[in-house]
């Protein structure tokens, strides 16, 4: 190793070299020609991989209807969770486990959100259910945890199906409506079309708005801002009861870098 002495120091990789800091001194050192791996740990990096292309999977399925900031750390945590779900299949080897479908409920209750769970926002359980036609019925009593400036909320059901096997995903559908919270309505139901053979994966979202001047203007805290994953429905799953959601102890983090923009015209007025 080498000690930096130059008026510019570094930390990290540059071209061959590697930087690093012991005891307040910067050191450097080059890269080595080449890294001896254990299979074990080659097997490992091939299962992480497997869970790393499945979250990519799942955050390019929502993004397009979800309306959270990022903070940088939704990657790692989805990651984290899908891990779980590739260790857990017991029928292949290490290096070539899989995402099985039986095991994707693991992500139910998963906080898109890493600041504001959804029960910070709504003390509530969210019923799913499926109509005749087979679309995904969801039902919420939108009981409000006040904050701060809140006068409006836009709740957003959101769902898409994934084959993780397939590596393939549905455009997601939506349906959002805006509520007074100075007048709650007892109950508020979204109906979602899906007629898809893929698992289902559905979402609450939860976004507030202040009236000022007579104009709705979003509350971009992401303090006030909530998204879950509330369910998560196999191929195969019929509801013929009602399924309801509570919500977990885990913590989740923003999907999108963009902030929703307060110039966004809000749903029609509940």
């Amino acid at each position: 190793m080498a000690r930096q002495t130059g008026p510019v120091t570094f930390t990290g990789k540059l071209g061959n070299l590697i930087g690093y800091e012991v005891d307040g001194v910067h050191l450097l050192r080059s890269m080595p020609a080449h890294v001896e791996r254990s299979y074990a740990t080659k097997r490992s990096a091939l299962d992480f991989g497997t869970a790393s292309k499945g979250g990519r999977l799942l955050r390019n399925a929502l993004s397009g209807e979800l309306e959270i900031p990022d903070d940088g750390k939704l990657v790692n945590r989805i990651n984290k969770v899908l891990q779980a779900i590739v260790k857990a299949d017991a029928h292949h080897f290490p290096g070539q486990r899989r995402i099985l479908t039986r095991h994707l409920p693991a992500l139910t209750g998963f906080n898109l959100n890493s600041t504001t769970k959804l029960d910070q926002l709504l003390t509530f359980q969210p019923v799913l259910t499926k109509d005749k036609d087979g679309n995904i019925c969801v039902s919420v009593n939108p009981a409000f945890k006040k904050t701060k400036g809140t006068t409006h909320l836009e709740i957003k059901a959101i769902v898409t199906g994934i084959d993780f096997a397939k590596a393939k995903y549905t455009a997601a559908v939506s349906e959002s409506k805006l509520i007074d919270v100075r007048a709650l309505p007892e109950k508020v139901a979204f109906v979602l079309p899906y007629a898809e053979k893929e698992t289902a994966f559905v979402v609450l979202q939860v976004i507030p708005f202040q009236m000022v001047n007579g104009e709705l203007a979003l509350l971009e805290d992401v303090k006030h801002l909530a998204a879950d994953i509330i369910g998560v429905l196999l191929p195969d799953k019929t509801l013929s009861v009602e399924v309801h959601y509570k919500p977990a102890t885990r913590s989740a983090s923003p999907l999108r870098k963009q902030p929703r923009s307060s110039k966004k015209k809000p749903p029609p007025l509940e």
